[in-house]
């Protein structure tokens, strides 16, 4: 797969040279470079993930730049710095940790405003909120992302993780609602 996507970024790379003024195209380059910043990330190349994580945010910022009404974009850039955040965190800069997260939560606050009907969004920036210690505007956001998407297992997971770091006892209805929705989630 890491073969896979880093062809896919090449692929990308030569559609704006093609079309550089289209915000897609650097939008789904830098989708695929967060996706291998991910694999680096597993793979425990947590220096090579930074670099990825960082040119996917280029890419999503040049996607805004291009189209300033363009909702992925900002959903996208606020998880590349939501996961470039959890790397800064692994290398212990909780500070610039702490910056990135309340940036993704900036980002996909923004793309809420755009496409309100965006689960992953919400759920995104719940994500965000929660590391930040905002359990109960997280919560709010997992309610509305599965308001939207009723099938949305790792919403329920996230949403429990919240309610049982806040000690309510309904976090075990969301972790059993998610693991009947998907047995993998949370692995």
């Amino acid at each position: 797969m890491y073969r896979v996507n880093k062809a896919t970024i090449d692929d990308r790379t030569k559609a704006i040279q093609l079309e550089p003024e289209n915000a897609k195209v650097y939008n789904g380059r830098g989708w695929t470079t967060c996706h291998v910043g991910q694999f680096e990330t597993k793979e425990g190349y947590d220096s090579e993930a930074q670099k990825l994580y960082k040119a996917a945010i280029e890419d999503y910022t040049q996607a805004i730049r291009l189209d300033p009404e363009y909702a992925h974009a900002y959903k996208n850039r606020g998880w590349a710095k939501y996961l470039l955040g959890e790397s800064e965190t692994t290398a212990g800069s909780m500070e610039a940790a702490r910056k990135l997260y309340k940036a993704a939560v900036i980002d996909t606050g923004a793309s809420i405003q755009l496409d309100s009907d965006n689960a992953h969004a919400y759920k995104n920036r719940g994500i965000a909120e929660a590391v930040l210690g905002n359990l109960k505007a997280a919560i709010t956001d997992f309610d509305k992302a599965i308001q939207i998407d009723p099938e949305y297992a790792e919403v329920y997971y996230e949403r429990g993780l919240a309610k049982e770091a806040l000690n309510q006892k309904e976090a075990a209805v969301d972790f059993e609602k998610a693991k009947n929705l998907n047995p993998g989630v949370g692995k």
